[in-house]
């Protein structure tokens, strides 16, 4: 019985101990947490100022707990809108960290302006990491951003042969 109750008192000391751990870290990643998004806030108002041009307010990011984020545009829920939103929290995050490379799909374009397209390739174009962004159609776009594709481009891909493997996949095999 003594040990049960040694027991019982070990384990009330833990529980207690877990739970003033458990605030401190909450305490601690809420703080880290507000940095970061105070961060990636201020360099997305520099990349909607630098390249959209202000046309429609910057995109924010907040966390209202520690399991919630909230990520909208201010007075626009457009897709283009957003889809440009997306692409300005991928570069702030970009600029921002170590990672190397970002990624992005031609579906990203397609509900956007051909200005903010255009504004998007220069963008692209200035950082000092690795974009790969897949496009599909390129001749509604000015001279200077289809020469940034085309300078940059390493991979074309079209019907008659320029398909990935050299056939088109969804054809019936003879």
């Amino acid at each position: 019985m003594q040990k049960t109750n040694d027991f019982y008192i070990q384990k009330k000391k833990l529980d207690e101990d877990a739970k003033v751990k458990a605030k401190e870290l909450e305490e601690i990643s809420t703080i880290q947490t507000a940095q970061l998004v105070t961060k990636i806030n201020t360099e997305m108002e520099l990349i909607n100022r630098d390249t959209y041009e202000n046309e429609t307010y910057a995109p924010l990011l907040s966390t209202p707990s520690s399991k919630k984020y909230l990520f909208t545009t201010p007075d626009d829920n457009g897709t283009g809108c957003r889809y440009k939103g997306m692409i300005t929290l991928d570069l702030a995050i970009l600029k921002l960290s170590q990672l190397p490379i970002l990624t992005h799909n031609s579906v990203l374009f397609g509900q956007m302006s051909y200005a903010r397209v255009e504004r998007t390739f220069k963008q692209y174009s200035q950082m000092d990491k690795q974009i790969f962004v897949a496009v599909d159609k390129t001749t509604n776009l000015n001279e200077e951003t289809k020469k940034i594709i085309s300078s940059h481009r390493r991979l074309l891909l079209s019907p008659g042969g320029n398909e990935l493997f050299g056939w088109y996949w969804g054809r019936p095999k003879e």
